[in-house]
């Protein structure tokens, strides 16, 4: 792989295969490292990103959207924010958004969390949600939360729902998400929190879910829940969490990392089960690290089916857990069952990177290579390999036995203080391809202002460990480049990497003519060329067609291509499934183990 530096800084690497030009024919459609897309704000301190969502369709063309908010953005009033959303089509993403909108008041910050809501009225098209956080009317900071419905036309100017605290300093709309259809009515159901909430303990926080019905949300929550425990700050991180045990109904996810049992702020998740009667007065399931400061739930999501077992699995961020390095930051994945979530983690990513962060973002984020299985997303935003608080992203494969140990693909960005991977969230699939793509923000990247942000897109794709152009699944030398695909004896293994490439049984390196069957190397005038490719049998010239001689004086890409091919071939042809087959930007620390 050939390495180039993009817009801003950012390293991104590219297919030999594209590089060196090839025909389109010859290409396939591989997952690579470059961003198929990205948007800067071009504001000064507008922290662009920090609000991200992707995977509905608004206007209903079958395409997937993405949503960027931008809490600080500065249209006329300070700090306002703005909410943005592009719209996906076969060619990816346009350059500018087809909405947007600004609330036209100082000191708001709209745009903090977007989501997009599913749909929430049954007419067909996905809903936008917007959380307004400093929103105050009445009540300082009390915060607010915004619906825009979708329609053929996309979205309105205005919004169609909105809904506040009415407590002081609450944050409502810190967090939004859609819910799933909790109750199994056909509707989609929608989350909202509000971390600050203060009811009989301080900031303690407060979930909110408002159920869908055919007139849209109602003016009043459905259900709420509060912990009553002092500074938990539940709601900080809200999510769907599929259908974990399998009974047909959608359940949700409540993060409070700022939760104390044993150990201060070590975090907590909470799960909530639906059924016909929505869901319950308490949590089905929790989990605690009984690690201080790990705060655990800062970020919560559904994982999707990472094992194709039928029950959907979660993922939950720990961005201030330690062992061996302090803040290095973990993730954690919870498998699904009849039973419900596993009590404790069934696979763990630690850093390995002292104030890394690791997974003060999670994402679930669909089937990125298509193979059956669901795949995960991890940002580490405090990483540091070169450029202090640059950020990473890292790709989790799911399989049959869940996700692997080790990521298939990651990204830095190069860029000193961009955090990037502060945010992450599925795409959808953005240009109907057939695999699913990835969203990454960076809400303090510096491409020409200071902490002026970004949101990245990644196309999601198939594998391909040698960077030719052709899948794994595909490619006849998955290991050694080979964009033509030659295959002289029709066996499967491309010329490149078959030490026998006439199919005859003797090994190219000692076959007088490797290019064309003689099992018996029959060379009557002993010139090296067996009579099989010797134009000048008993001439003693070694002329003729693949012989040995010519074989001698092959360049000296060809002779180590057959090599490679040689040993390839000879212990077992295999791909590996780690570090060697990721496409990556720079190698980087990190310790992964299963449980």
């Amino acid at each position: 792989q050939s390495a180039r530096r993009g817009p801003g800084g950012l390293a991104l690497l590219l297919s030999s295969a594209l590089a060196a030009g090839l025909p389109a024919a010859a290409l396939a459609d591989p997952l690579v490292t470059t961003p198929a897309w990205q948007v800067v704000s071009g504001q000064a301190h507008a922290l662009m990103g920090t609000g991200l969502g992707g995977g509905g369709d608004v206007d209903g063309d079958g395409d997937d959207e993405v949503a960027v908010g931008t809490p600080q953005y500065n249209g006329g009033q300070a700090y306002e924010g703005r909410a943005e959303v592009f719209l996906g089509s076969p060619a990816s993403l346009p350059a500018a958004p087809a909405w947007s909108f600004e609330p036209d008041v100082q000191d708001r910050r709209f745009g903090e969390a977007v989501a997009f809501a599913g749909d929430v009225d049954g007419d067909g098209y996905d809903e936008l949600l917007v959380g307004e956080p400093y929103f105050s009317n009445g009540q300082t900071r009390e915060g607010r939360v915004y619906l825009f419905r979708g329609s053929a036309m996309g979205l309105p100017a205005l919004p169609d729902w909105t809904f506040e605290s009415d407590r002081s300093y609450a944050l409502l709309g810190s967090a939004v998400a859609p819910a799933g259809d909790v109750n199994g009515d056909g509707y989609g159901d929608v989350l909202v929190g509000a971390p600050a909430y203060s009811g009989g303990q301080s900031n303690e926080g407060r979930v909110y879910l408002f159920l869908g019905s055919a007139a849209g949300l109602g003016l009043a929550p459905d259900w709420t829940y509060e912990p009553d425990l002092s500074g938990a700050r539940l709601g900080s991180a809200v999510a769907p969490a599929g259908d974990v045990n399998g009974d047909g109904y959608d359940d949700v996810l409540v993060g409070l990392p700022s939760y104390t049992g044993g150990e201060s702020n070590e975090g907590s998740v909470y799960l909530f089960l639906g059924s016909a009667a929505g869901l319950g007065a308490v949590p089905d399931w929790t989990y605690e690290p009984n690690l201080a400061g790990a705060k655990l739930g800062t970020a919560v999501a559904s994982a999707g089916d990472v094992n194709g077992d039928g029950f959907d699995d979660v993922v939950v961020g720990a961005p201030g857990y330690t062992n061996g390095e302090a803040g290095e930051g973990a993730a954690f994945v919870f498998l699904g069952s009849a039973l419900g979530l596993s009590s404790t983690p069934d696979w763990t990513a630690e850093s390995n990177l002292a104030g890394a962060e690791l997974g003060a973002a999670v994402a679930g984020v669909g089937d990125v290579t298509a193979d059956g299985y669901t795949d995960v997303l991890l940002g580490a935003p405090g990483y540091a390999n070169g450029e202090t608080r640059e950020g990473l992203v890292r790709l989790y494969l799911g399989s049959a036995s869940g996700l692997e140990a080790t990521p298939i693909w990651q990204v830095e960005s190069d860029v000193a203080f961009a955090r990037f991977g502060g945010r992450v969230a599925a795409a959808g699939d953005v240009d109907g391809d057939g695999y699913d793509d990835f969203l990454v923000a960076a809400p303090e990247y510096e491409a020409t202002q200071a902490r002026e942000g970004a949101a990245f897109l990644f196309r999601g794709g198939c594998l391909d460990g040698d960077g030719d152009g052709v899948c794994d699944g595909e490619d006849n030398c998955p290991l050694v480049v080979n964009a033509d695909q030659t295959d002289t004896d029709g066996d499967g293994a491309g010329d490149a990497c078959d030490s026998d490439d006439d199919g005859d049984g003797v090994d190219d390196g000692a076959d007088n003519c490797p290019l064309v069957v003689n099992a018996d190397q029959t060379d009557t005038d002993g010139d090296g060329a067996g009579d099989a490719c010797d134009s000048d049998v008993g001439g003693g010239s070694a002329s003729g067609c693949g012989c040995q001689a010519a074989a001698g004086s092959a360049s000296p890409v060809t002779a180590l291509l057959l090599l490679l091919g040689g040993l390839w071939r000879r212990f077992g042809g295999r791909r590996p499934r780690g570090p060697s087959g990721a496409r990556r930007m720079r190698a980087a620390p990190g310790r992964h183990r299963r449980r």
